[in-house]
């Protein structure tokens, strides 16, 4: 028994729950890339008329994209909840463009006067007011509800990334990540076998349980604020408990195709020639499998259920193998990478098609769901792209 991972206190300026990111200089420029070269060409021939031409169409074109967007933006949305980031990221991006021109007298620009520099910060002072207030009255008005400090800490981070000079923003900030930090145990995975796939054990846990308790502990680990994760129960400790059961699974019979292929090469040796051959044979075994995990996420001192739901998933899984007979110089580079995998490839047997299917199907359901509770600071776009 050990613990996974304690609190940190980390202010991280680019976060992910829903909401758009603050830009980094360099992720502006990638995107103004076009711009960028056709002003770099530009310079090279300034006098090239074809050359100026196709800048003026870039960039007005782009500051065109920047203008409509900002003004988009800049309307206050029907659910009240302004995207601040959005905006200052549209302002920068036009002040990219206008500072990559400055002191160039370019036919044909689009260029604006107006005080950008004055504008962002404005800006960034009012969301970041905006947003300290919202996180105070999320405070007040919903107490000790289990969503209270990750929501409050969403907001805050938020208002310290557009002003990191307000101090009551980072004092408040501070003060939530102190306060809001719970200690959350997983129970072992435990199984109803309503399905054709059927568990057996002593202490009733999966023989799953330590793949999916491991796997949502260490991604939920990253970055983490706001939890110390457990991988066993600890009722002298936790505050928090997360129970989970595979209400059923369901694996397809295996169906296996079979595909043979002759190979034949000429290998000279000196001036004699001589042809060798080989057989190899490819085997695709498929599964599909079908499961249901249902999770519960309740307050250990209370026993109160808080967030109780069922996911489902299914997967369609094909393992392949090869082998072959005969003379092994006769073989294509694909069949010995294919052989060579075939040695290296997982079992393909019913707890690893559990595991893949988890994985694939359900994991990422579970992190939409319970991770921003669980780690104030997911980031969920990255841990998607990440997953198979």
């Amino acid at each position: 028994m050990k613990l996974i991972y304690t609190l940190a206190l980390l202010l991280i300026t680019q976060f992910t729950f829903g909401q758009t990111k603050l830009l980094s200089t360099e992720a502006i420029t990638k995107e103004e890339s076009k711009v960028k070269h056709a002003f770099e060409r530009y310079l090279k021939k300034p006098k090239n008329g074809k050359r100026t031409r196709i800048l003026a169409e870039l960039y007005n074109e782009s500051v065109r994209k920047h203008t409509d967007r900002l003004e988009v933006l800049s309307k206050t949305p029907s659910d009240g909840l302004t995207d601040w980031e959005g905006i200052v990221n549209e302002i920068t991006a036009l002040k990219y463009l206008r500072d990559m021109t400055h002191g160039f007298t370019i036919s044909g620009l689009n260029t604006s006067s107006e005080n950008l520099t004055a504008k962002e910060d404005s800006l960034r002072k009012k969301g970041s007011r905006v947003l300290y207030k919202r996180s105070k009255k999320i405070l007040e008005k919903d107490g000790q509800a289990y969503y209270t400090y990750a929501d409050a800490f969403t907001l805050l981070n938020r208002s310290v990334a557009l002003d990191s000079t307000f101090d009551d923003g980072k004092n408040l900030l501070k003060k939530v990540i102190a306060e809001g930090k719970k200690t959350v145990s997983f129970a072992p995975v435990g199984f109803d076998n309503q399905g054709n796939y059927i568990e057996w054990s002593t202490d009733h846990a999966s023989v799953s349980s330590d793949y999916i308790i491991g796997k949502l502990i260490h991604d939920l680990s990253i970055q983490n604020i706001g939890a110390e994760l457990l991988d066993h129960p600890a009722p002298a400790r936790e505050d928090w408990t997360v129970e989970m059961q595979w209400v059923a699974l369901n694996i397809s019979p295996a169906r296996e195709v079979q595909r043979r292929y002759e190979r034949e090469k000429t290998e000279k040796t000196g001036d004699n020639e001589k042809k060798i051959k080989a057989t190899v044979v490819y085997r695709d075994t498929h599964h599909n499998i079908s499961g249901t995990l249902s999770v519960t996420f309740k307050d250990a001192r209370s026993e109160e259920t808080l967030v109780s739901k069922t996911f489902t998933g299914t997967s369609f899984l094909t393992n392949t193998t090869a082998t072959f007979s005969g003379d092994r110089n006769a073989l294509t580079y694909q069949d010995m990478q294919a052989i060579e995998k075939s040695y290296q490839t997982y079992k393909f047997t019913s707890p690893e098609l559990v595991k893949r299917m988890y994985t694939e199907q359900i994991h990422p359901q579970i992190l939409r769901t319970l991770g921003h509770y669980l780690n104030w600071n997911i980031d969920l776009g990255s841990l998607e792209t990440s997953l198979p």
